[in-house]
């Protein structure tokens, strides 16, 4: 029994290694997951000024992604992702975001960012309320990082705002 229970410690010990190896990404691969992550934030950008179309480019269109963006929404899917998508774009919620503090965790074909975010108002004036956090997920989808899921922090106000329409 007692060399049972070393045998299943010493493997448990070597997946966790070999675990952790695969999970080593080059630089090249971080630098390409940022890459796909600023792109996610110039089309939220975009969206905020009324158009939707660039997320197309950034978000995998399978039935597998998940969004849960600033306004309390949780939408599974392509579709349903979208559709609200075009909908907040009709909002006309204007302004801006800009992410800092980003980090990533790159594996072989899933990848996790975390980072800080902070709303630019429309008018300019500055950056309006505190800093959200936000999580970002991608897959590797033949050789680009491609976004399959998104969660940030709720702004009260603009889940009101949301509503109204």
């Amino acid at each position: 029994m007692r060399n049972k229970t070393g045998l299943l410690i010493l493997s448990v010990l070597l997946l966790t290694a070999c675990a952790s190896v695969s999970t080593v990404a080059s630089g090249n691969e971080e630098k390409e997951v940022k890459k796909a992550l600023d792109g996610f934030y110039a089309s939220l950008n975009a969206m905020l000024q009324g158009n939707p179309e660039p997320a197309k480019g950034i978000w995998s269109q399978s039935d597998d992604i998940a969004y849960m963006g600033a306004d309390g929404g949780y939408q599974i899917g392509w579709e349903e992702f979208y559709a609200d998508w075009v909908k907040q774009a009709h909002v006309g919620i204007g302004g801006s975001v800009i992410h800092s503090k980003v980090n990533v965790n790159v594996g072989k074909d899933i990848a996790v960012t975390h980072q800080l975010v902070k709303s630019v108002d429309p008018s300019g004036q500055g950056t309006g309320g505190g800093s959200l956090r936000a999580s970002s997920v991608f897959r590797n989808e033949n050789g680009k990082w491609m976004m399959i899921g998104h969660h940030v922090d709720v702004i009260p106000e603009l889940k009101k705002e949301i509503e109204k329409e």
